[in-house]
């Protein structure tokens, strides 16, 4: 039975959408919020498509989009935009969902592209949660960039460690990850803030979230935390591994 995360704060919609939506034969799980919607992704949930309300208090819709978003535009999960909101069809013209459909809609159209979306994605989100899941590590510590990819891993992320910032790059332009992890001197004498413009500048990784840990360590270069700021990077106090994945959790999801 094909599985559906339906996301409104409208529990009229939730009601009616959800039971209809059983009646058609899916199995129907329903969050109010769109931090609901996160924690039950975090907590391995993995729809087959997800009915997205933009609309609503808190991270709203376009929060959500922004966690579960891969470098390539993409989204981990196939993707139906329901929306009072008929004017932001325009908006997400040129974006990678998988439909759109303006409230109120008729049942048999909201059948119809729930049928199509799940018929033209199956297969292809097994390889969208993978490529969600990977993590680049540059740090010239082996046994701190060992750590942190052993904890990564443990978390259940694809990761790979690099000795120096200049790899991580080059294997980021033929192969985006989700997210890179590096310390605020990398290595191959190119400082966290550069590696950050250089990825946001290239179209492959534009997407790319770059976290960078340590910046509150004693010894910290201060100049090298300043450059951060407008680089557009999540910033880490510490260098502990398990702080370091809960941060990553926390964006990708």
């Amino acid at each position: 039975m094909k599985k559906i995360l339906l996301v409104d704060d409208d529990t009229s919609i939730l009601e009616v959408i959800g039971d209809f939506l059983t009646g058609e034969g899916y199995s129907v799980v329903r969050a109010g919020s769109g931090e609901e919607a996160l924690a039950l992704l975090r907590g391995g949930l993995a729809p087959d498509l997800i009915i997205l309300d933009m609309m609503m208090p808190g991270i709203g819709g376009m929060g959500v989009l922004e966690r579960i978003g891969l470098p390539d535009g993409t989204f981990r999960f196939p993707l139906l935009v329901l929306t009072a909101k008929s004017s932001m069809a325009e908006y997400f013209a040129d974006k990678k969902i998988d439909g759109f459909l303006a409230k109120p809609c008729a049942p048999e159209d909201l059948a119809g592209e729930v049928s199509r979306i799940i018929f033209q994605t199956a297969g292809a989100i097994g390889a969208a949660q993978s490529r969600s899941r990977t993590i680049y590590v540059a740090d010239p510590l082996a046994p701190r960039r060992q750590s942190i990819t052993a904890a990564l891993a443990e978390s259940g992320y694809a990761a790979m460690d690099f000795d120096g910032a200049a790899a991580l790059v080059q294997e980021a332009v033929t192969a985006p990850p989700s997210a890179v992890a590096i310390p605020l001197d990398p290595g191959g004498g190119i400082g966290a803030a550069a590696v950050a413009s250089l990825l946001r500048g290239m179209p492959a990784t534009a997407a790319t979230k770059v976290f960078v840990y340590g910046i509150g360590e004693p010894g910290a270069d201060i100049d090298a935390v300043v450059a951060l700021n407008g680089a557009q990077c999540v910033a880490i106090p510490g260098t502990a591994p398990d702080a370091i994945v809960a941060a990553i959790d926390a964006q990708l999801l």
